[in-house]
């Protein structure tokens, strides 16, 4: 069997199945460079042979290309939904037609969690048999070469972007009040790209009042390293509640539990895709009241006897997101 991935899905080898990725090579949303694709996409299944092509989303535009490659060759399409993409931004008229055409005819589709994929079979009038989960793998962490550097050494850090969905009005101003209650806190932004002016505006203001105890980096910086992570107390995440933002799942989340740090949501704590998996996987907590915020903030700053009894398990439970495990399932599953 051989399949032909295009977008995130890692490559994999097994007695049975061969899978080739063909990464995608523009970033542009124009359907002359999707018309682009679709001759790439159609060019490599031929000359691997593909019976499959498996398509990782949100980017609707290359999946409704490839659907059409998978129909013309009459071979299966499959579709990889990592997140929403149909429901933001001033191209929605454009995107929900595209979008439902794509997913009644993907034969097989993945998500990154039960709540996107109950949203979608729902939306959809989607077979459950055609559905499952996989949630994210990571490679296991190599031996850290470098030493510990104390000016590295942050109370919370912030992995990823900080956009609207991340509800940045409600959480920057708390770690802003975390920073003036708790004299020698540290706190780290790194990773981000494409910020709003006024994201920018406010997190220069807090590295302009705090100096050194608010460190900033882009992804663009060749900087960050794993050494920003195990220098890390706490991990935080932010994320909207109602409506669409309910089936969100930072992936920033996959990061912190691969270094063992606990993750503070700071949301509303109920019907959250990230509740439920904290329920399955203890590895966080959720709070939105800024009171209780601060009390969990000094509670594994201060306790260094529950901080690593929490890393520890933390640590332990990362087995279960072994990149091998969780592509040797999800490949069972496609071709069942």
């Amino acid at each position: 069997m051989t399949i032909l991935t295009v977008g995130d899905t890692a490559e994999y080898r097994d007695k049975e199945i061969s899978v080739y990725v063909r990464p995608l090579k523009k970033k542009v949303l124009s359907l002359l460079a999707q018309k682009s694709d679709e001759k790439i996409i159609e060019e490599v299944a031929k000359e691997c042979g593909a019976e499959i092509i498996y398509v990782t989303i949100p980017n609707i535009l290359i999946a409704f290309r490839a659907a059409a490659v998978a129909k013309k060759l009459k071979i299966k399409f499959f579709l990889d939904v990592r997140d929403q993409l149909a429901s933001f931004g001033i191209k929605r008229a454009l995107y929900l037609p595209l979008e439902r055409k794509v997913f009644r005819s993907a034969e097989k589709l993945t998500f990154t969690n039960p709540f996107l994929l109950d949203h979608y079979r729902k939306k959809y009038q989607l077979d459950p048999q055609k559905c499952s989960f996989f949630l994210s793998g990571f490679p296991p962490n190599p031996p850290l070469k470098q030493k510990k550097k104390s000016s590295l050494r942050f109370d919370l850090i912030h992995y990823g972007n900080i956009n609207d969905s991340r509800d940045p009005e409600f959480f920057l101003p708390i770690i802003g009040s975390l920073l003036e209650s708790i004299s020698d806190l540290r706190v780290a932004f790194v990773g981000f790209n494409e910020l709003e002016p006024k994201i920018v505006a406010f997190l220069e203001m807090l590295a302009q009042k705090f100096g050194d105890r608010v460190y900033l980096e882009s992804a663009s910086s060749p900087l960050i390293s794993e050494r920003h992570f195990i220098n890390a107390r706490i991990g935080l995440v932010s994320v909207k509640s109602g409506g669409l933002y309910d089936t969100m799942f930072p992936a920033k989340i996959f990061d912190y539990i691969k270094y063992g740090i606990p993750t503070l949501a700071i949301c509303d704590d109920k019907e959250l895709a990230i509740e439920g998996f904290f329920s399955i996987f203890p590895c966080g907590h959720i709070e939105r009241d800024p009171e209780k915020i601060y009390i969990f903030t000094r509670w594994l700053r201060e306790d260094q006897k529950s901080w690593q009894k929490w890393h520890a398990l933390i640590l332990k439970s990362s087995k279960y997101f072994s990149p091998d495990i969780c592509l040797k399932d999800m490949y069972s599953f496609l071709l069942r």
